[in-house]
């Protein structure tokens, strides 16, 4: 017995319990919910990230995706010994917004554990290749 649970090896019985349901709410918890809406001009993402401060988010545009990566960082408090350890840790999500979207025409903004990121709609090519004969 180690810290009044059953342990096997370095897996404990809380880490038995919860690849149990995993499945559930694990792979879940670890995305970045996000909501995606257009207007006439433009989309709007918005992202939920409750804990996380403005400086531990970075945005990035390569190939046409959008990869956002936010990174929470905890310190270490003398004293504590750890028997499991989910507040630090690195999330990321990337999402497709088209090649003709550049970084300089995204706007983002955090506030209140909510990233809202808004960017222009392509403008539509003519979908014709039809030439008018005079």
């Amino acid at each position: 017995m180690k810290n009044n649970m059953t342990v096997y090896g370095d897996y404990g019985l809380f880490d038995a319990m919860n690849d149990l349901f995993r499945p559930f709410y694990a792979e879940g918890s670890k995305n970045l919910p996000t909501d995606i809406t257009e207007t006439d001009d433009e989309y709007r993402l918005e992202v939920e990230m409750p804990g996380y401060k403005k400086e531990d988010i970075s945005l990035r545009i390569e190939d046409g995706y959008l990869t956002l990566t936010a990174t929470k960082k905890t310190e270490e408090k003398e004293g504590k010994h750890f028997v499991r350890r989910e507040i630090s840790e690195t999330r990321s999500r990337s999402y497709f917004v088209g090649k003709d979207v550049e970084a300089h025409s995204v706007k983002a903004r955090y506030e209140n554990g909510m990233l809202t990121l808004t960017f222009p709609k392509a403008q539509p090519k003519n979908a014709s290749d039809l030439i008018a004969i005079e």
